[in-house]
């Protein structure tokens, strides 16, 4: 029996027998993206592979963070960045939903991170936390993720309205700092960031609409071009929050 309610999901397409068939059919994701399932061990080849982009985001955010103060958040953007790979990575190669909310813990990981160097910036010290607070507050967004998913709500949703949340952080303190609505134009690397968010959802959006749909596609797919700009668009995070080491 199990322990949640998966009817409202859409069905399994792995032939019995597949790897991963026995936990996909009785526990789907939420969604199915267009990508062909196939009957392998990396069942959505273009969305598995693509999240490599992570990792090398996060490799590159981890060698530009050595010489920056050891007890600054910016040093765990990089390993976080990692961690989101790993994570869809694993999602995307098993398709079922228990593996779809580890994607969505370490997503919650780097979200609750960039709200947190946000509180920082607008000079609100107290939360200068253990890293193992981060993980328990990305562990309680997961279980609001589940109590969502069994209300029938796309939980899609939450990292949407984290990103916004951050979006909103970046304009009170460029309010607070230079009496703008936005933030500098000698610091681009927020927009640059927004736009590789907002051009990735665009694409996301395109392929679960099936608008832009080619499942045959093991190479390249809506939802991949989300990996690779969501990826870029994390490591421009990087790059604007760096400029701000002394304060977070």
């Amino acid at each position: 029996m199990n322990l949640f309610d998966f009817s409202h999901h859409p069905k399994s397409t792995l032939a019995k027998g597949c790897p991963w068939e026995s936990i996909a059919s009785a526990a789907p994701p939420n969604v199915k993206w267009c990508e062909e399932s196939l009957c392998s061990w990396i069942a959505e080849p273009a969305l598995t592979w693509s999240n490599l982009a992570y990792i090398v985001a996060g490799l590159i955010m981890i060698q530009l963070s050595r010489k920056l103060p050891k007890n600054s958040l910016i040093q765990w953007f990089g390993p976080a960045a990692i961690l989101v790979g790993i994570g869809s990575g694993f999602y995307h190669a098993s398709i079922n939903f228990y593996s779809q909310l580890v994607d969505f813990f370490v997503m919650d990981v780097f979200c609750v991170l960039l709200i947190l160097a946000g509180l920082r910036r607008l000079h609100l010290r107290y939360f200068k936390i253990a890293p193992v607070w981060i993980l328990i507050a990305s562990a309680i967004i997961v279980v609001l993720t589940v109590v969502m998913d069994q209300l029938h709500l796309p939980i899609q949703l939450i990292i949407l309205a984290m990103i916004l949340v951050i979006t909103g952080f970046e304009i009170a303190i460029a309010i607070q700092d230079h009496g703008s609505f936005f933030p500098s134009s000698r610091s681009p690397y927020f927009f640059v960031s927004l736009l590789c968010f907002v051009a990735g959802i665009t694409a996301s959006t395109l392929d679960v609409t099936r608008m832009a749909c080619n499942p045959e596609n093991h190479v390249l797919q809506g939802h991949a071009v989300w990996h690779l700009m969501s990826a870029l668009g994390l490591l421009f995070s990087f790059f604007h929050f760096r400029q701000h080491s002394h304060r977070i």
